[in-house]
């Protein structure tokens, strides 16, 4: 069972990865295609899961459906965030430019407040990352130093 749920979990992140540059494009042709994109995602997911799906992308907002319990990201720029929830498991991932190593490391001090146990963390070749885990919710994060972008994935149940 735990096989098949990483499995999912790899195609549902696949898919986002692929969904989520889809919805920076042009507005009105844009949305309508952005639609179609996550109408199809979730049937797919839906038809893979056995559960219900549903996918949300959005332009330069914090996701609506990340937790209270996770402190908001306050530096840098939202280029757009994620939402798919599937069988009562959400995972929502976000994409922040303008982002500092120093605004990683005090993100990470206001989870560790905020009741999230350190994981792990690594380093290589201008990328940092780091998991943090409150009960059955994961945080991941991933920072580029190259390009300033840090990506916040979230997976738990809200």
């Amino acid at each position: 069972m735990k096989k098949k749920s990483n499995t999912i979990f790899l195609i549902i992140l696949a898919l986002i990865i692929i969904v989520l540059p889809l919805s920076g494009c042009k507005k009105a042709k844009d949305n309508v295609n952005e639609e179609i994109a996550e109408g199809i995602t979730e049937k797919y997911l839906e038809g893979i899961t056995g559960g219900n799906a549903d996918l949300d992308i959005e332009e330069g907002k914090w996701p609506r459906d990340m937790p209270a319990k996770v402190p908001k990201f306050q530096k840098g720029k939202i280029d757009s965030s994620s939402s798919i929830t599937v069988s009562g498991t959400t995972q929502l991932s976000v994409l922040i430019t303008g982002v500092k190593e120093k605004d990683y490391n005090s993100y990470v001090e206001a989870l560790i407040k905020a009741g999230f146990s350190q994981v792990m963390t690594s380093q290589f070749n201008g990328m940092i990352s780091g998991s943090y885990m409150a009960g059955q919710n994961n945080i991941s994060l991933t920072l580029n130093t190259a390009n300033d972008e840090l990506i916040i994935g979230f997976t738990g149940n809200q």
